[in-house]
């Protein structure tokens, strides 16, 4: 791929003639608004809401409740492109609402031209031999748009030629290894190669995503028109689809968020996250509804908030008290619970006072209307303790305001984040190896995993060595993955796991490696999730015995995997069908014709049941018969998963911390060891480290992004 230096583009790079442009001359321009992006096809599509809300009365009371949201918190106009009143799927339900926020001028359509004859006849010529050729044929669709045509604006910039130079830039850069921080499309462009079934050269790849905005020309192209015109000549699957999608989603909503200077929202009652991949680049420019609805239940006002009719809520919106309640004290609340605040985050507990007269005033109230200007009246006659500099006053609070768009203005600018505390935030994950020819393994294979090479870190206390790399998963989720050498036996793992939990804090810990089989009814290169970790040799007793003096009767102590984690682990042939397939195929290609004659194909399947861990290297049939005359459903055995699951369930006394050993089969834990690796060159050993790792990296990506909060 090209070597080329990354530019980081923020600021719209394509502008059309300002004799189109219709929002120069209106007083919203350059104020901080908000644009809604979840009415449209694609967002839906993306994040797969429908899927989620399958009634379609709640998805449209869903949708109705979030704009109306939308309305009341921003306190300033809304954009929505002007397709939407065509293509979404919902418009037409909330036609409405959406016309009343228009007539009062909280609502603008933008798009490239408010000419609608114009407009028709360019989007059906587009979408031709497409699935969105219908809607645009449709009379309902343009009857929609004539109604609401006194809202149209013209965008300054043209929304398909900032995409297309965004994406065609990244193509450029996507090979640029030089490149520190790579722009969020060029990490999903390169995760998406590493997720096809069968990968193209580089060359082939690159020349794929050129032909996408080149054969779309001056549209704006959405990705199931890419699917409809079969623009990819290889074949992809639904991970590398999306990865795509979400680079395209990630620039078209930049596109709409700098030009206008708005906030979007990022997450959804019901919904989830529908951030286009903000929350990993720019958190400050995202709101969260879900915390702001849970400031309105925190306060008592949910109900009454629900029975508002749209209209009242436009009136509340010019009500002095209201606009300070809401930018001040409710938006103390939203940060408070929001999953996209990072840093300076307020605490809950001194606003909780303060929470309990609001809620007094808005309950004494008769009708809802009545119920939220009592609440701000409250809160706004409530005389704020200055020692608690948490809480904004009415005096403080448009110089912090001014200071905070400032701040965030600036980081904008430059298109990283203002403070350092935000790499902090993102979720670590741990992974433990015994042996330096598995830490070796499991590193070589990332790059072909995830494309991307760990950086080495020194602990500057210890001297300690641990391999680190951020990595998106397919849901967006940012995670710092850590991988380190525990060393052999179950002492050594639990002192050293023990001591990098303590520094790193990380969400999850892993057990990862090889471990050899003890049962029939797991096969070599199968991957084991353990449900249980049993250290076999702890309290042990040692009885008499005529005939040899003593033998021991063996009690063991049992450790349980994170029961969640495992529930998901062996759902992934159902949850992750796909990228677990892909897997499957990759490891199959790393098969040598040295395993293959000795063990055959491996099936690579994911088994559960119980792991024997201790300090004995099982190499004897008489060894495992005797370990399972004790526990007869044991199917493997490794020497350091307790060890790590001890570390783990002690830090988990403090932090929140979930553990899981996932292990690789490498042999049969008998006789026949040693000629097994011998004979395959530690070809199946290989496999069982990168098996483990790689089913590791499918659970982590299947995991919706709640499980790291």
């Amino acid at each position: 791929m090209a070597h080329v230096p990354e530019v980081v583009h923020w600021v719209a790079a394509a502008a059309v003639d300002g004799t189109r442009s219709h929002l120069r001359s209106l007083p919203y321009k350059g104020i901080a608004g908000m644009f809604i992006h979840f009415l449209h096809d694609q967002t839906i599509r993306l994040y797969q809401i429908r899927q989620r809300i399958r009634s379609r009365n709640e998805f449209v009371a869903l949708m109705r409740e979030a704009v109306r949201m939308a309305a009341y918190i921003s306190p300033d106009p809304l954009f929505v492109p002007t397709s939407d009143i065509v293509q979404s799927p919902i418009v037409s339900l909330l036609i409405d609402d959406l016309a009343l926020l228009a007539d009062q001028d909280i609502l603008y359509f933008v798009g490239s031209t408010v000419d609608i004859e114009e407009l028709r006849v360019s989007k059906i010529a587009h979408f031709v031999d497409t699935s969105l050729y219908a809607e645009w044929r449709s009379r309902l669709g343009i009857n929609r748009l004539r109604s609401l045509q006194f809202a149209m604006n013209s965008r300054d910039t043209n929304t398909t030629a900032d995409v297309k130079s965004r994406w065609t830039r990244d193509i450029v850069s996507m090979g640029d290894e030089r490149a520190t921080s790579p722009r969020f499309p060029i990490l999903q462009f390169r995760n998406a190669y590493y997720t096809l079934p069968q990968q193209p050269s580089p060359a082939a790849y690159e020349r794929g995503l050129e032909r996408i905005p080149a054969r779309l020309e001056a549209h704006a192209f959405l990705w199931n028109v890419v699917e409809d015109l079969r623009l990819l000549d290889f074949e992809t699957s639904p991970e590398a689809r999306r990865r795509m999608e979400l680079a395209l989603a990630w620039n078209w909503a930049m596109s709409h968020v700098t030009e206008y200077h708005t906030q979007m929202p990022g997450r959804i009652r019901r919904a989830g996250n529908v951030d286009c991949g903000l929350r990993h680049t720019h958190p400050h420019l995202l709101v969260d509804l879900v915390a702001y609805s849970q400031a309105f239940r925190t306060l008592g006002l949910a109900n009454a908030f629900a029975a508002l009719s749209l209209a009242q809520i436009t009136e509340l919106r010019e009500d002095p008290l209201t606009a300070l309640f809401r930018d001040t004290f409710l938006r103390q609340l939203h940060d408070s619970y929001s999953s996209f605040v990072q840093s300076d985050r307020p605490t809950l507990g001194p606003l909780l006072h303060i929470c309990d007269m609001v809620r007094e005033a808005a309950l004494a109230a008769h009708t809802p209307q009545a119920a939220l200007i009592a609440a701000a009246s409250r809160a706004a006659g409530l005389a704020w303790d200055s020692e608690q500099p948490d809480i904004y006053t009415p005096s403080t609070y448009r110089s912090n305001r001014r200071s905070t768009r400032t701040r965030q203005a600036a980081g904008s600018a430059s298109g990283r984040h203002t403070s350092d505390d935000k790499a902090e935030a993102v979720p670590k994950v741990l992974a433990t190896f015994a042996l330096v020819e598995e830490l070796e393994i499991a590193l070589d294979g990332l790059q072909s995993a995830l494309g991307a090479a760990p950086v080495v870190n020194t602990d500057p206390t210890t001297g300690r060595l641990s391999y680190s790399l951020m990595w998106h998963t397919i849901h967006g989720q940012p995670l710092r993955l850590t991988f380190v050498l525990v060393g052999r036996g179950e002492e050594r793992a639990a002192a050293v796991t023990g001591a990098v939990v303590n520094g790193l804090h990380p969400q999850i810990v892993a057990s990862l490696g090889i471990a050899g089989a003890l049962s029939d009814n797991i096969e070599l290169g199968d991957v084991l999730v353990a449900d249980q970790i049993v250290s076999y040799f702890a309290n042990a007793k040692a009885s008499s015995n005529q005939e040899s003096g003593f033998h021991l009767d063996l009690a063991g102590d049992a450790m349980r995997s994170d029961e969640y984690l495992v529930h998901r682990a062996v759902q992934l042939p159902m949850i992750a069908r796909d990228p677990l397939a892909a897997v499957q195929a990759r490891l199959r290609r790393h098969v040598t014709s040295e395993v293959a004659a000795r063990i055959g194909q491996p099936r690579f399947a994911i088994v559960s049941g119980p792991l024997a861990s201790g300090t004995v290297v099982g190499a004897s049939r008489a060894f495992a018969t005797w370990l399972r005359s004790y526990k007869r459903d044991y199917l493997a055995i490794d020497m350091e998963s307790s060890g790590a699951a001890v570390a783990a369930a002690t830090a988990q006394m403090i932090d929140n911390v979930r553990f899981i050993a996932m292990r690789g089969i490498s042999d049969r834990a008998d006789e026949d060891k040693s000629v097994l690796e011998r004979s395959t060159r530690g070809g199946v050993r290989r496999l069982a480290v990168l098996s483990s790792l790689e089913f590791f990296l499918v659970l982590l990506a299947s995991l919706p992004p709640e499980t790291f909060t």
